[in-house]
């Protein structure tokens, strides 16, 4: 009796501990997926009813005359009552909304890079952390300085792309340079400028050798994770050390 007892206590507690999983695993089966992503209502109607007669429109495109004039003509033949017109048409214009900020991004990105890399690298606005101040100063003055190429609405327009968070743009990894300081100057200062402006203002003599030193200092502060302390050294014992070309003393 005492053996069928322990055996029938035994069962009943493994019952107790495993209904509560039973119970969670059934609800789990039964549950709507509502709240797991599932598709909106409005685009279950647009594929199931709009694709009846022929393809369905890319969501991403609207039609020259819009979707809600499109709909005013497609709703009564996909025979679409009220309240599924306006799930559809909700579900297209958030599509088209999506696409139109998309291009726009793409098409403000594209200014950017026609303006501003003569100058600099496109990886310059991830390196060096900037207020919405600061930048709109910085793109106003360069705007100031070439008003022949950056137009007032071009420098708005790169404005609305930087506050953004330059979408579309390609952050900088940080490599280990193994190497002399010329590899440690041209990996992480071609990272915001075009190395050409260094040699021009070798040819120039724009720049002492004492002077380098300050530079170097200078582009650290803004983008201190980005040049060690030692690497801004190297590199500004490396710039002292180079010489303009031949042609250049013989002028």
């Amino acid at each position: 009796m005492r053996a069928r007892t322990g055996k029938s206590e035994k069962r009943s507690a493994c019952l107790t501990f495993l209904w509560p999983l039973l119970g969670g695993f059934i609800l789990l089966l039964t549950t709507p997926l509502s709240g797991w992503a599932a598709q909106p209502e409005g685009e279950k109607i647009f594929e199931k009813r709009c694709g009846g007669c022929h393809d369905l429109p890319d969501p991403n495109k609207p039609p020259p005359e819009g979707w809600d004039k499109r709909l005013d003509l497609m709703a009564p033949m996909a025979g679409l009552n009220k309240k599924e017109k306006n799930e559809v048409l909700n579900f297209l214009r958030s599509h088209s909304q999506k696409a139109e900020g998309m291009l726009s991004a793409a098409e403000e990105r594209k200014l950017f890079m026609q303006k501003c890399s003569l100058c600099h690298s496109e990886q310059r606005v991830f390196l060096e952390p900037l207020t919405p101040e600061s930048r709109r100063h910085i793109v106003l003055r360069m705007q100031e300085r070439a008003p022949d190429w950056i137009s007032p609405k071009d420098a708005e327009r790169i404005l609305a792309y930087l506050d953004q968070g330059a979408p579309g743009g390609k952050k900088p990894v940080k490599k280990k340079v193994n190497g002399d300081a010329g590899k440690i100057f041209r990996e992480r200062c071609s990272a915001c400028h075009n190395l050409e402006r260094v040699y021009l203002a070798l040819e120039k003599k724009e720049s002492a050798g004492s002077a380098w030193m300050h530079i170097v200092k200078r582009m650290r502060q803004k983008a201190p994770e980005w040049i060690s302390p030692k690497e801004a050294e190297q590199i500004a014992q490396y710039l002292k050390s180079l010489k303009p070309t031949t042609s250049s003393h013989k002028k």
